[in-house]
């Protein structure tokens, strides 16, 4: 059976149970057989959240909860662009806090500021074009550091 997922509901498929938790990005399994990862997870479980290290998960990000532009949309259905967002966060941050004056931090969170008017535009395009926007910002902020 392929039934619609839907966040934070049961539904069945084929051996058993499962719940998805849209937040996550994971599906895991509310009752029945263990399964590869581990034995099944009851409903209601806690899943614990996803380490702050993004280089091997991908995690939507946390924003996609807001208000959303079409770009935006168009970030947060897309799962392969969650792992270069939340890595271009991660560099981001990283320069932030190694940065020292407020003039400084100021003229950052201006250049974001533009650089998200560029990123909308390219998300716009294309998910490739979106893809390559977020490398050559993940690129500029990291040489940097």
């Amino acid at each position: 059976m392929n039934d619609k997922i839907i966040k934070g509901l049961i539904f069945p498929v084929v051996g058993g149970m499962f719940l998805f938790y849209l937040e996550y990005g994971t599906i895991v399994p509310s009752q029945g057989p263990p399964t590869q990862a581990g034995p099944p997870i009851q409903a209601g479980s806690v899943i614990p959240s996803q380490p702050k290290d993004y280089s091997d998960t991908a995690q939507r990000p946390s924003w996609c909860n807001n208000r959303l532009n079409r770009a935006e949309r168009t970030i947060c259905n897309t799962a392969s662009l969650w792992k270069v967002e939340a890595k271009n966060l991660q560099v981001y941050n990283q320069l932030l806090d190694n940065t020292g004056s407020s003039s400084e931090k100021k003229g950052l969170k201006s250049e974001l500021r533009q650089w998200l008017k560029q990123r909308n535009a390219e998300c716009l395009r294309s998910v490739e074009a979106c893809s390559e926007v977020y490398r050559t910002r993940i690129r500029d902020l990291e040489s940097r550091i």
